[in-house]
């Protein structure tokens, strides 16, 4: 079987007004993640810090926090005979 291809000629309507929405798309999505990357802290109100941090974190009281904050979700995480 033999395939036979075309160029698109790119001077319909349709065409122009698919490739500008597409622009716009990926315009919208270069902004969205420069302001994720540059500014999502603040736009999302969220820190980076976990529970049972201190001021000035060690090595090991941050592994214990971390340890803590794990257990503590524990008991949220366990199945129920009747979810099943």
């Amino acid at each position: 079987m033999e395939h036979k291809y075309s160029t698109i000629e790119g001077t319909s309507r349709g065409y122009k007004v698919l490739v500008a929405m597409l622009g716009v798309m990926v315009g919208v999505f270069i902004v969205s993640f420069l302001v994720a990357y540059l500014k999502g802290q603040q736009v999302w109100g969220v820190s980076t810090s976990s529970p049972g941090d201190s001021s000035s974190p060690s090595t090991s009281s941050s592994s214990a926090s971390a340890a803590g904050a794990i257990h503590h979700l524990l008991p949220q995480l366990r199945v129920q005979e009747g979810d099943l």
